[in-house]
């Protein structure tokens, strides 16, 4: 079942189920909360609780006058072996007068337990009377009791447990009740009771064996160690002979039943001597007289081994007691030895097997032999011989699930009977079931000290990542062996919360050396199938066929192999079963396997340089504090345990993320536990010599059940925080289940709008942080509740999708990061593409199980694309490496990525690293995404005040004195205070203005303008502008000038108009006036008299002028309305000299001649 981290769940690594005491089956497959905490009972301190027990027990037991005591007790009724098939409680009357039972009860709790279970009793009971209580079946025995006087249906354990007389019918509670319970009598049996009267319990019992009083019942020292023995079960009930016991001193007596339960050769025997009667204590047994059976010692009060010989059957002896008075008795035994049965076989173990995903026998009793080549709690492994069968396809060995009794010692060749099963875990139905036979009614030696079978090397080709799914399935309950394995996934191990520490579970996952680290794909994982009216194409994922498991504490005496991703561990061999949907190699306790490079500590973050931003996500994994909280499911740690907690983040904080600026945090308590992060952190950072980040917290409690919640710490020492919000908290999404409307986000979203600005630069970087926690996939393939997960997860996801590009589309300059645990792969997990749908980019819908939306455009970019294909990951689950923190940017933000990075403490690392609060992994299963951003470096531009001149109505373009003091910035320049007579245009680039003064105006005219750089910095000044009238016009170019008659003139005439401040006067009217008679000239179309306007530079230039016939001088005037006075233009026309046909000499004197001439008239009109 997929947990709240969005991967399967990782139970407690059992073969096939959990411990089985007696016929009980305790299936330890958890279910799928967050966490197994599994904390055990706290150790009684045994002597004053007993001693107190057994006195005020003593005390109602004088008062009553019938002194009724528990005379037997059974619980391996129905058991593998055994005779009878019910348990039994017996009771007897050791007094002198008959006894009422009526609302009386005997009550029964296992042997550590305070949860009573109850038999009414009601009759009487005489003097020397016993009387019969029937208690539960099994599937198993031969013999039904003698007929009961009263009967139940308690279930009772066949090895240790509890058992009260109760003179009430009140269920007891507590693990060890007393007299004011109305106790009145009571049995510790088993040595694991944590209750009993006197120095200790009885010993241990088994399927063959009970709880016997010594004395036929009489003897009551109100010790239970000492008036029990151990011996086959004689149930007798009111109807039986009765026993009344004696008043005076009881003689010293051996109270076991000769002859003994019989033996049988090679099956494991024990048999407890009691002893009654003298000093009541002190007993010392000894064999004085016969033979003992070949394999049976007698230690202390026991009897045991495995007979090895039955030749010498029935084997006779005489035992002695011996008190701590020195009195002795003795007594003669006899004890049968049989032979080894017969073991009928009636299906071979690959038989059994078969070559399918299933076995041909499924639900038939069946008999098979092999030699036990493994033992675990709840179970043991058998295989056939070395030659097994000689087919590839079908696997040689099998797992007997039930006890593990000792005739099936590793080396034993065995007879087993029981039942062919498929096991399926009933919290994963979905998975691939596991043949084993079940609960099994005979299991005996056949042999001992045999070699094993040789293990089967697996290799690469055996563990394709293109391969089946259930290839190994042909080694199946074989021994194999794998030379030399990659570890993909750390040891796993239970979490105690409450105290902040784990216990290794000895698991781990990795691939055959050589093999590439498996990932998460895309797609339901097989064999899963798809949920009814799915559509065509959903994609299946292949499960990663290639990764295996080792448990190291998988067969008994293991030792506990804690690694660490990366460790090589060479020589692993044991039995291979299918568990918690991996083929896991149960390790042989010994050889120990070699271990190389399992030296892994954290992976820090890149360091930031001060032109980056670092914003990152962290998952502290349920950080509660000390305190209840009623209003929630947390856990309340120890003050040791918060402490330490407090010291693994701090260190993870500052020395694998590196002090982030930003960090958004999930799975939080509440606000103060935030805030006790960041005093710590705070606080540390200073002790080490560091800057202190002044981290602050944010945190605004959610929806969640279980009170985790999501924050931010800022480093205000950097940041500087506009506001936090947290968004869609009363949110609602219609469950398709129940048809009604239901919270959404049980972790809402929190938004945090914050700056930030580097050093050395004026402009800050606004940014926008969302941090989430979306629902896990725990469920999203349940038959009944699957539909509601899937369609939540979509709505938070169309939510957070909505909440951005409500965002974006608000603000399209926003600087969006969104980060968090998403509980969802970067691909598509066929039930719903929930990374798809928060980016923008879903899958096409006929792919997916759950409709998916496209909401946000433009789409956002998730970080881990960028990252090496290797390191696209934030977790692992059983070997595979997945990823469920993510950051998310838009494009502003993606603009200005440097790089991202995953700081690693958490998923490489084995679960006993939580312990030690001086390094920072494990502190949490998650590793942390960072990212970094570049901040701008940009200064102020500059703008400085300015006067201007012009002519009325003459524009002017001159440069402002504004400039960027960053090589390269471009710039925009606008008008923020507009002049009053006039307008005023830019040229960015040149950074120029051109004011143009309303037409006539003249006089004092301002505007204010501002120069912005590409990052928005901006700086603004005044320029003053002074529009003045006209003044003065002047002949500036044409003067003076000389041509013959009635030839052009080589240049116009030009006339410059300018103001009172001379600045040019544009677009003036300038009229040029020639003489009307003598020498003179004209323009063009014989015109005396033509009008010019004056350009940007105040320049009027006339048309060509021509000189006319008349020789001589003359002058041109130009004048310009408004200006008084003219300018004056000096002209000489020239005569035209006939010169007759000359020579070469004659034309060079001419041409000097005309030299001499002009430079002569030049001379005078300049003089």
């Amino acid at each position: 079942m997929p947990n709240s981290h969005g991967a399967r769940y990782d139970p407690p690594h059992v073969s096939s189920r959990g411990q089985v005491p007696g016929r009980f089956v305790h299936s330890l497959r958890l279910p799928t909360s967050r966490r197994s905490t599994s904390e055990g009972e706290s150790p009684m301190k045994r002597t004053p609780l007993a001693f107190a027990l057994a006195l005020s027990i003593l005390l109602v037991a004088q008062q009553v006058a019938a002194q009724l005591v528990v005379s037997q007790v059974y619980g391996g009724g129905g058991n593998a072996g055994a005779t009878y098939k019910n348990d039994f409680i017996e009771i007897f009357n050791a007094g002198s007068s008959t006894a009422s039972l009526s609302g009386w009860s005997v009550q029964y709790a296992s042997a550590a337990g305070s949860s009573w279970q109850r038999t009414n009793l009601s009759g009487s009971i005489a003097a020397g009377q016993y009387y019969l209580v029937q208690e539960a079946a099994g599937s198993g025995g031969t013999t039904n009791l003698p007929t009961p006087d009263a009967t139940g249906t308690i279930a009772m354990s066949g090895t240790a447990g509890k058992v009260a007389l109760v003179s009430n019918q009140t269920l007891l509670t507590g693990t060890c009740p007393g007299s004011a319970l109305g106790v009145v009598d009571f049995v510790g049996f088993g040595t694991t009771a944590n209750c009993y009267e006197g120095a200790g319990p009885t010993a241990t019992l088994s399927n063959t064996t009970a709880a016997i009083r010594a004395g036929a019942g009489c003897t009551d020292t109100n010790n239970n160690g000492a008036d029990f023995a151990t011996g086959a079960p004689t149930p007798r009930n009111t109807a039986s002979p009765t026993n009344v016991c004696s008043s005076g001193p009881t003689p010293l007596a051996i109270g076991t039943v000769s002859p003994l339960p019989a033996a049988t050769v090679l099956q494991p025997y024990s048999q407890t001597f009691a002893a009654s009667g003298g000093s009541g204590s002190g007993y010392v047994f000894l064999q004085t007289a016969g033979t003992l059976p070949p394999g049976l010692t007698l230690t202390g009060a026991t009897l045991a081994g495995s007979p090895t010989d039955d030749s010498g059957s029935p084997y006779t002896f005489t035992i002695q007691v011996t008190d701590s008075a020195e009195a002795t008795a003795t007594k003669d035994f006899t004890l049968t030895v049989n032979p080894i049965p017969p073991c009928t076989v009636t299906q071979t173990i690959a038989a059994i097997q078969g070559n399918g995903t299933a076995s041909p026998f499924a639900g038939s009793i069946v008999t098979t032999s092999g030699i036990v080549t493994g033992r675990k709690s709840n179970g043991f492994f058998i295989q056939m011989p070395a030659a097994g069968d000689s087919d590839a396809t079908t696997s040689d060995g099998v797992f007997v699930y039930g006890s593990a009794p000792a005739a099936a010692a590793v080396g034993n060749s065995v007879c087993v009977t029981g039942t062919v099963q498929e096991y399926v875990p009933s919290a994963d139905p979905n998975s691939p079931s596991t043949t084993e036979v079940g609960l099994p009614t005979s299991v005996f030696a056949l042999s001992t000290d045999n070699s094993l079978p040789s293990p089967v090397v697996l290799t690469a080709a055996d563990t394709d990542p293109a391969g089946a799914l259930l290839f190994l399935q042909r080694y199946e309950g074989m021994r194999v062996q794998v030379n030399s394995l990659t570890v993909t996934g750390p040891t796993r191990g239970n979490l105690s919360e409450a105290n902040a520490t784990s216990t290794s579970n000895g698991v781990f996952n990795g691939v055959i050396t050589g093999i590439a680290r498996p990932f998460r794909e895309a797609g339901v994982q097989l064999p899963d199938p798809l949920p009814a009216g799915s559509p065509c194409c959903v994609p299946h994922w292949d499960a990663n066929p290639e990764v295996l498991a080792v448990n190291s504490l998988g067969q008994t005496g293991g030792t506990a192999l804690d690694v660490a991703s990366g460790a090589v561990v060479s020589g692993l061999v044991g039995p291979l079963e299918y568990a918690s949907r991996s083929f896991t190699i149960d390790l042989d306790p010994a050889p120990a396997p070699g271990v190389a490079n399992n030296t892994l500590t954290f992976t820090p973050a890149p360091a930031a340089t001060s032109a980056e931003l670092t914003i990152a996500s962290f998952n502290m994994e349920r950080f509660y504090d000390t305190a209840n909280d009623p209003s929630v499911s947390d856990v309340v740690l120890t003050a040791t345990a918060y402490a330490n907690r407090l010291n693994k983040a701090s260190l993870a904080i500052r020395n694998v993320l590196r002090t982030p600026d930003v960090l958004g945090v999930e799975e939080m308590g509440n606000l103060a536990t935030l805030q006790a992060v960041a005093a710590k952190v705070n606080a540390d950072a200073v002790t080490a010599g560091d800057p202190d980040p002044n981290y602050q917290a944010y945190l605004d409690l959610g929806n969640d059940v279980g009170g985790i919640n999501v924050g931010f710490l800022v480093k205000a020492s950097r940041v500087t925080v506009v506001d936090v919000t947290q968004v869609g908290s009363t949110a609602t999404y219609v469950d398709p289940v129940s048809g009604n409307p239901a919270t959404l986000n049980d972790r809402p979203p929190l938004v945090l709008r914050a700056t930030v600005t580097r050093s050395g630069s004026d402009q800050a970087l606004p940014f926008t942080v969302i941090v989430n926690h979306l629902r896990s996939l725990s469920g999203i393939d349940d038959p009944t509740d699957g539909p509601r997960v899937r369609a939540k997860r979509e709505a938070q996801a169309e939510f957070l999708a909505g909440l951005i590009q409500t965002r974006q589309t608000a603000d399209p300059t926003e600087n969006i990061v969104s980060v968090g645990d998403y509980n969802a792969y970067e691909v598509n997990d066929g039930y719903a593409d929930v990374m798809g749908v928060v980016r923008g980019t879903p899958v096409p819908t006929d792919q997916v199980v759950e409709p998916p939306a496209t909401i946000t455009s433009p789409a956002l970019t998730d970080l881990l694309a960028g990252a090496p294909a290797d390191q696209r990951y934030s977790y692992t689950y059983s070997g595979t490496a997945q990823v469920l923190d993510h950051v998310l940017v838009n494009p502003n933000m993606m603009g200005r990525l440097a790089r991202f990075a995953y700081a690693r403490n958490g998923a490489d690392f084995p679960e006993v690293f939580r312990n030690d609060p001086n390094r920072p992994e494990r502190l949490s299963d998650h590793d942390m995404p960072v990212a970094y951003f570049t901040l701008p470096l940009n200064h102020t531009p500059a703008a400085v005040a300015q006067s201007q001149g012009t002519a009325v109505n003459t524009p002017t373009t001159f440069v402002l004195n504004a400039s960027d003091p960053d090589a390269g910035d471009t710039v925009a320049l606008a008008t923020t205070a507009p002049p009053a007579n006039g307008s005023v245009t830019y040229d960015d680039a040149t950074r120029q203005a051109t004011y143009t003064p309303t037409a006539g105006f003249t006089g004092a005219d301002s505007f204010t303008y501002s120069i912005t750089d590409q990052g928005g910095l901006t700086a603004s000044a005044t320029v003053t502008l002074a529009v003045n009238p006209l003044a003065a016009i002047a002949a500036t170019g044409g003067t003076p000038q000389a041509a013959p008659v009635n030839v052009p003139f080589a240049q116009p005439l030009q006339a410059t108009v300018t103001d009172t401040a001379g600045n040019p006067a544009l677009g003036v009217t300038v009229t040029f006036t020639a003489p009307a008679s003598g020498p003179s000239g004209t323009f063009p179309g014989h015109a005396l008299t033509v009008t010019a306007s004056t350009d940007a530079s105040g320049v009027a230039t006339s048309p060509v002028f021509t000189a006319n016939g008349t020789v001589g001088s003359y002058t041109v005037t130009a004048s310009a309305a408004g200006v008084a006075g003219t300018a004056t233009f000096a002209f000489e026309n020239l005569e035209v000299v006939e010169i007759p046909a000359l020579g070469t000499a004659g034309l060079a004197l001419l041409a000097l001649l005309l030299a001499g001439l002009g430079a002569l008239f030049l001379a005078r009109a300049r003089g």
